[in-house]
């Protein structure tokens, strides 16, 4: 029988009455409307661990239960004091802060256990702490060899950006002589033979004697590099014959459009490993932890959580990822370490853990195993910092630890809350709150900036800096903020948090701007995961560029990352031989005539009897008219062009002549496209022009296509009446030179049943 969970923490549970909530009508039973209820947690049951729902509502008075899923699911975040509440995405537990290591058991501490350091007067009445001292280069700096510099250099001497990703890339392999490409090519020619034995999958490309190399998944990561620079097109739209605004030749020139679906369909082979599938499936690698191995260790460091998951915030769903990274000197925004978090069942971690504090200190000593021992400094969220962490990183792990804190996971969190509230310590004033363990090393103080910024250290002593940093005040009336900084007062711990943190969240937004563009919404989860990777692996390789630049090539300024990136997209489309065994064939045209049609089916043939019709706009009449887009093939006009030249030389006099068509079965077959034509006025219920078989020999050469106009006789009421509406129409254009003192109108009237 499996154990019984442990209770939720009563002090974290309690913390969350008052929590805005809003809880849509289908959460009841016997209800199935959207309409959203607001609501507040109102109290909480330690018998059932249930929180209490009081609706906001005269009618409805009565408390519902609610586990912590429901309230983390309905919790109002829109809400002005949902910051001020701390929802994780599991219930905290009691024990959660708990660590027994080889030698001691380390636990949250009391509060009796604290004692609040006095900073009115700028004396700051604690005890001093000095941090763990740190033997080396403060600043991280690029572990090259004279050997490597070699490789990441061209012909002429200068660093390529290209080069330095390919040797940021993990490598695996006894002597680390196999590529990134190359482990993942093995990877996936199994999982395509998985498919073909086991669901019947049928390639297009990969076909015969054609297998899945590293060159070619360096092509497919050029593709989705390239798709995203293009706006994350579709495959169709990339290989478009028709549309030039769709299709991207780069990649059309690098694969084919089979071998592009082929590979699309591998992305999730990690997700369904089987041994039995081949012996590739048997070699399991070390993570290399190549990030780590080519830098020089130096002093700070900064971890972070961060989630990947849908929009809108806050996310409700997604993968949890944890990130070490450089955030000073210039390697700054530099990732580390990277890994996905697996929940409780995560194999990495020692021990299975229940969510909350516990399990971050098992993720930390993987996390920072290679910093233990040397006097790092690490900057963390509130989602890793503690008593407890702080008591470990510092006496088991010999790490200075800063970073904000939630006020459950400190004993000093109660009072200064209740500080704060007897004070009317208001947001926005910057004052501070500090208190100082009695005999341990710890600091923790309250900011009040923006909102309630609380921080915990074990290597800072309860200072307060003096005008330490700047902000843009808020008017107390208008609640504006100034246009100019002020400075102000903070807790020193606080100062260095504020110099550090930023820089994570700002390499996480130069990844985001090179997002790879893969359809990974038909996959599960590694493609995304692969792609966040790959991302990191720019921005880390970037960072390295940028390094041996300015090494060596100080009189030079390094490439923007967008150059670099198209740089590097060209490169993996090209690498090894090649994909095509002939051309992508004829690119779509470049030109279009926009005032015929708006349709998108050029190159292709529409029936006229079709019952799906494209929209087709007027002609626009504004300035000179041009001639319209020959219907014929450029050599067959130019053979009726000579035609016509050779006709004219033997009669000088021949001039817009009026000739006949051979059509078939000798009908009259197109309409006449006089805009007069005596067809036009019969009063019929549905009036157009009347067909002909006669075409305006130069009007027709000009446009490129058979030109009609009426030149015949026509049976009316059982008379036979001329219909002349050539002549009408050229006289009307003054294409015919009419003899003096004869009207042109006049001359045009051969019959009644013209308008003319």
């Amino acid at each position: 029988m499996p154990p019984r969970r442990r209770p939720i923490s009563v002090e974290w549970a309690e913390s969350l009455v008052g929590l805005s909530m809003k809880v849509p009508d289908y959460w009841w039973d016997g209800c199935k409307g959207y309409k959203l209820n607001d609501g507040v947690i109102d109290s909480y049951c330690q018998i059932s661990q249930r929180w209490n729902l009081l609706l906001d509502t005269k009618e409805d008075d009565a408390l519902y239960l609610m586990a912590y899923e429901a309230i983390y699911k309905y919790a109002d975040f829109d809400s002005s004091t949902y910051n001020e509440f701390q929802l994780t995405q599991q219930p905290i537990r009691d024990g959660d802060d708990e660590i027994e290591t080889e030698t001691k058991k380390y636990y949250r501490t009391e509060p009796d256990e604290w004692d609040e350091v006095g900073i009115e007067d700028g004396d700051s009445g604690g005890r001093p702490i000095d941090p763990i001292e740190w033997e080396g280069d403060e600043e991280f700096t690029v572990k090259i060899t004279d050997e490597e510099v070699e490789m990441v250099m061209d012909e002429r001497g200068e660093i390529r950006f290209e080069k330095v990703f390919q040797w940021c890339c993990p490598k695996f392999g006894d002597d680390d002589d196999q590529t990134l490409f190359e482990f993942q090519a093995a990877r996936m020619r199994n999982y395509m033979r998985k498919r073909v034995l086991e669901n019947g999958f049928k390639p297009r490309y990969y076909t015969g004697d054609k297998v899945i190399t590293g060159d070619h998944v360096a092509r497919f990561y050029g593709a989705c590099l390239c798709r995203m620079i293009h706006g994350g097109r579709s495959i169709d739209q990339i290989f478009s014959t028709r549309e030039i605004m769709d299709a991207v030749p780069s990649i059309r020139e690098a694969m084919t459009k089979a071998c592009l679906e082929d590979l699309t369909t591998c992305l999730h082979y990690s997700d369904d490993w089987d041994p039995e599938c081949g012996g590739d499936w048997d070699d399991i690698y070390d993570d290399p932890k190549r990030w780590q191995a080519i830098v020089n260790f130096g002093k700070w460091i900064t971890t972070d959580e961060s989630t990947i998951g849908p929009e809108p915030k806050p996310i409700r769903t997604g993968a949890t990822i944890h990130t070490v990274c450089i955030t000073t000197g210039p390697l700054s925004t530099y990732k580390l370490f990277a890994r996905v978090y697996g929940g409780q069942f995560d194999e990495d971690i020692k021990e299975v853990n229940d969510y909350g504090k516990y399990k971050m200190i098992s993720l930390y000593d993987l996390m920072l195993d290679p910093y233990k021992h040397k006097g790092h400094c690490v900057v963390m969220d509130s989602a890793y910092m503690s008593d407890a962490m702080c008591q470990v990183g510092r006496e088991e792990w010999k790490i200075n630890m800063v970073g904000t804190c939630q006020t459950n996971h400190t004993g000093a969190g109660s009072l200064g809350k209740a500080t704060v509230a007897a004070r009317g310590i208001k947001v926005g004033t910057h004052q501070s709150v500090m208190y100082q363990h009695k005999d341990k090393p710890i600091t923790y103080a309250i900011w009040a900036d923006n909102n309630y910024v609380k921080t915990l250290s074990n290597f800072h002593g309860p200072v307060l800096l003096r005008g330490g940093i700047q902000r843009k005040l808020r008017d107390p009336v208008t609640f504006r903020r100034n246009k100019d900084f002020t400075d102000v007062d903070c807790p020193e711990q606080q100062w260095v948090y504020c110099q550090t943190y930023h820089l994570i969240d700002k390499g996480n937004g130069s990844e985001a701007k090179y997002d790879l563009s893969t359809e990974s919404h038909l996959h599960g989860w590694f493609p995304k995961l692969a792609s966040r990777f790959f991302n990191m692996n720019l921005n880390n390789a970037y960072n390295i560029y940028k390094f041996l630049c300015t090494k060596y090539h100080p009189d030079r300024t390094s490439m923007i990352m967008r150059s670099c990136i198209n740089h590097l997209t060209h490169s993996l489309l090209q690498q090894g031989s090649e994909i095509r065994t002939r051309g992508y064939g004829d690119t779509p045209s470049a030109t279009k005539d926009i005032t015929t049609t708006s349709s998108s089916l050029d190159g292709r043939k529409l029936r006229s009897d079709a019952f799906r019709q494209d929209f087709t706009s007027p002609t626009v009449q504004t300035g000179t008219p041009q001639t319209p887009v020959s219907g014929l093939g450029a050599r067959a006009l130019r053979y009726w062009q000579a035609a016509c030249k050779r006709q004219k030389q033997r009669q000088p006099g021949r001039n817009h002549i009026s000739v006949p068509v051979v059509v078939k079965g000798n009908k009259a077959t197109s309409y006449c496209k006089y805009k007069n034509c005596a067809g036009l006025n019969t009063g019929a219920k549905r009036k157009r022009p009347y067909k002909s078989k006669y075409a305006c020999e130069e009007c027709s050469l000009e446009k490129g296509e058979d030109f009609w106009l009426c030149n015949y006789t026509k049976d009316v009421g059982g008379d036979l009446v001329v219909v002349d509406c050539h002549t009408a129409y050229h006289v009307e254009r003054k294409l015919y030179t009419a003899p003096s003192p004869v009207s042109t109108a006049e001359g045009s009237v051969v019959s009644e049943l013209t308008d003319e």
